[in-house]
């Protein structure tokens, strides 16, 4: 490192520090940091001389993770640690040499004399603040006060002592430099030579170009997300009523995009997630024969996906099974979903009957990130691009209304609230989809809320009281009967539909919200099951909680997805961990 020229260290530190700023994947972020730290091993920079100074970056560093940890991010608070961590060491490059070098590189690449100067002499700055701050922190010591024994108020002052000494030293010193400066007559003498001019060799000349070459590769290494081998696809299929499906993708540009299938052409609908940077497309494939296998391919005529097949099905479906899958939601974006994608592709090799999948809500943490979307697309594309996806809004897909959430989502439009609330068949089954989330605090303050949740109660006794199939499933977020009773919206859940379900028989109803699994006893003859299938540990249940009496099987360990197989004369229902060992199984009969 000693002998590589000025310019090229320079040009290191901001290929680096650059690629750094602009990747926001922390497990990049800690191969980014494990380079680093190989490259100052490979330039022999002496890590023990340097532990004073590396110590106090470090606590500093750790200090902030507390800091953005405390507010409730831990995977912000991890980014901003790493990232820091990654400056830190590139900048250590600097002190593998000499800073009348580097002034002299600056110069050389054409920077004004006084700005170069005004840099170096930064670096000079602070050594010398560092020995102020300790001249004065010793002098309030010998005066008999120890800070580190003092009450805080007195802390404060004597911190304000240190301080204000400094800022008007720095400040006087800082106008001598700019006197000196003017003296020195820096644009009187444009063409100086100098007594040592920096020449580039080889090995500089090749880093030089390499730096900046392989950061922006490394960037876009990073937000390059290959589904199928091409770029910004995360297929999904719903089912979207009899002999219907949709078939959605994303994409962070704009074109008029289309579905190939079975030898036709199907023009696909642009809908705008974010201005400008992500679009969800959509097409309806209508007239489909149930049991009948197709074949399909996404994108926009000239470039598109693989190939992917999915099974058509629906009312003439004697038999059939389908995956639920409780909360998805994450402790840390970059792992857990790579670990849920593992376990929800396990699940479907192990249960590749099933004709699609349900999802009780919360499957991103904050639905304005649309990292979050891409994570769990891309995880779950390899599923979901085989089997329909049939959700349901968690209280992180909203605020008010769950705006995001309808956006990237395609469902079917038959309540007053579409795609928030939706009911389909299949087989003998009639599921129902319901938006718990309106009963949150948020949104009551929305003008006529009373009429909507009018209006949606009338839909949901119709819908059911109309249903001819023999079994009924509802699937909803937020637990009518929960392991903790800690929001009055459970309640209201009770007081608004369990006596609905109860007069239209309805038979299962699946939830999530509370990241356990729980089974009920049979109440009013309708059992209530709550899942998790993310790794977001409970927050409601505590080693010292009570379970309530009507809770039948109760499992806190994490993660878990069901496979629930609907026969004629049974209900088949069955858990499992991650790994495929049974958890819990029980039958329900008419």
């Amino acid at each position: 490192m000693n002998n590589l020229d000025p310019r090229t260290r320079i040009m290191m530190i901001i290929a680096i520090s650059g690629a750094a700023m602009f990747v926001d994947k922390i497990s990049w972020l800690v191969g980014l940091l494990l380079l680093s730290v190989a490259i100052m091993l490979i330039g022999k920079i002496d890590f023990v001389c340097l532990k004073k100074q590396l110590m106090g970056a470090v606590g500093m560093v750790v200090f902030l993770f507390i800091l953005q940890a405390a507010f409730g991010n831990i995977y912000l608070g991890a980014l901003l640690a790493v990232r820091l961590l990654i400056i830190i060491m590139s900048a250590m490059i600097l002190l593998t040499g000499q800073m009348r070098d580097y002034l002299l590189a600056l110069i050389q690449c054409r920077m004004p004399y006084e700005l170069a100067y005004m840099v170096v002499l930064a670096f000079h700055f602070f050594p010398i603040l560092r020995e102020e701050a300790l001249d004065v922190y010793y002098s309030i010591q010998l005066r008999g006060t120890e800070l580190r024994r003092t009450s805080v108020r007195h802390k404060l002052t004597a911190f304000r002592r240190i301080c204000m000494p400094i800022l008007a030293g720095a400040l006087e010193r800082a106008k001598d430099t700019s006197v000196a400066m003017e003296a020195r007559g820096f644009r009187a003498y444009n063409q100086r030579t100098y007594m040592r001019k920096l020449k580039l060799k080889k090995r500089d000349a090749a880093i030089l170009i390499a730096a900046p070459v392989l950061a922006v590769a490394f960037v876009f290494a990073a937000h390059y997300n290959p589904v199928d081998g091409v770029m910004d696809r995360q297929a999904a299929i719903s089912i979207m009523g009899e002999n219907a499906v949709s078939i959605s993708w994303s994409s962070q540009e704009e074109y008029n995009g289309i579905v190939e299938c079975n030898g036709k052409e199907f023009k696909a609908q642009c809908t705008e997630v974010r201005e400008g940077r992500y679009y969800r497309y959509t097409a309806v494939l209508e007239d489909l024969k149930d049991g009948k296998d197709y074949e399909y391919s996404v994108g926009d005529g000239k470039e598109m996906s693989a190939k992917s097949r999915f099974t058509a099905g629906g009312e003439e479906t004697e038999e059939f099974e389908f995956l639920y899958i409780g909360d998805i939601q994450y402790k840390l974006r970059d792992r857990d979903y790579g670990a849920w994608g593992n376990m929800i592709k396990a699940a479907y090799q192990d249960n590749s009957d099933a004709a699609f999948g349900v999802f009780a809500g919360d499957m991103v943490d904050k639905p304005s990130e649309t990292d979050d979307w891409d994570a769990l697309f891309a995880n779950g594309e390899p599923v979901f691009s085989r089997i329909p996806m049939m959700t349901t809004v968690g209280n992180h897909e909203t605020s008010i209304r769950p705006t995001i959430y309808l956006k990237m989502m395609v469902l079917p439009e038959d309540s007053p609230l579409p795609e928030e609330f939706y009911s389909f068949d299949y087989g003998q089954c009639h599921f129902v989809a319901l938006n718990s989330c309106l009963f949150m605090k948020e949104r009551k303050s929305e003008e006529g809320y009373e009429d909507t949740v009018e209006a949606i109660n009338k839909w949901l006794a119709q819908d059911l009281q109309k249903s001819q199939a023999k079994w009924t499933i509802a699937y909803m977020h937020h637990p009518m009967y929960p392991v903790a009773e800690d929001d009055e919206l459970y309640r209201e859940l009770r007081s608004n539909w369990e006596e609905i379900f109860a007069d239209n028989h309805v038979d299962l109803v699946l939830c999530g919200h509370q990241h356990v699994y729980m089974r009920t006893e049979p109440i009013k003859g309708i059992t209530y099951v709550m899942s998790n299938s993310g790794n977001k540990a409970s927050n409601y249940v505590k080693e010292s909680i009570k379970l309530p009496n009507y809770v039948k099987e109760f499992y806190q360990d994490l993660p878990t997805y069901s496979d629930v197989k609907v026969a004629k004369d049974k209900i088949e229902f069955k858990v499992f961990k991650e790994g495929g060992e049974l958890v819990d199984s029980f039958k329900i009969t008419k």
